[in-house]
């Protein structure tokens, strides 16, 4: 009997299902873990017919262990061997090896957008609370501190951090 190969595949298969048809992890991608690894841990026990006994558990518990320490084992080795052959010149072409220094004028965030707070200007879209606004003929993403606000309504920019400037709505007097 080959049902210990079958719980395999079947634990592959599911997560294959779970990595490229459902998103994210979860039910699919538990059962696909679990199948694998009871897979394996059944073939190393020597029973043809699927049936648990008294004497069978410690062969069980020994087999699982096996696994378990396999597992982790060629995990940590994979790890280790993956640092490790980057190194080697034969591989290093694998891996980007140049820094982009901000001296060179390489810069994550744009940081002209932080001289806008303080300015006035108006939503182009409803923020609820996020949404664009338009100061000086310029689209901006921003957030907005009042909550929701409608389109075409008068803002200004309190503050700039992390790329994402805050607006609130200007008080008509």
């Amino acid at each position: 009997e080959h049902w210990e190969i079958l719980l395999f595949i079947a634990g592959i298969i599911l997560l294959i299902v779970e990595i490229f048809f459902t998103p994210g992890f979860g039910v699919l991608g538990a059962f696909g873990i679990i199948s694998i690894i009871l897979g394996l841990t059944l073939s190393l026990i020597d029973n043809i017919v699927f049936t648990i006994e008294g004497a069978a558990i410690p062969a069980f518990l020994r087999a699982f262990g096996l696994v378990i320490i396999s597992l982790l084992l060629s995990f940590f080795i994979s790890i280790y061997l993956s640092s490790k052959i980057l190194v080697n010149s034969h591989f290093k072409k694998l891996a980007l090896q140049t820094q982009q220094n901000k001296s060179e004028g390489y810069i994550g965030v744009q940081s002209q957008i932080a001289n806008i707070v303080g300015k006035t200007g108006i939503t182009t879209t409803p923020l609820r609370p996020s949404g664009k606004i338009e100061i000086e003929k310029k689209w901006y993403d921003a957030v907005s501190e009042d909550g929701f606000l409608q389109a075409n309504e008068q803002i200004i920019v309190v503050r700039f951090i992390n790329n994402q400037a805050y607006v609130r709505k200007v008080k008509q007097e």
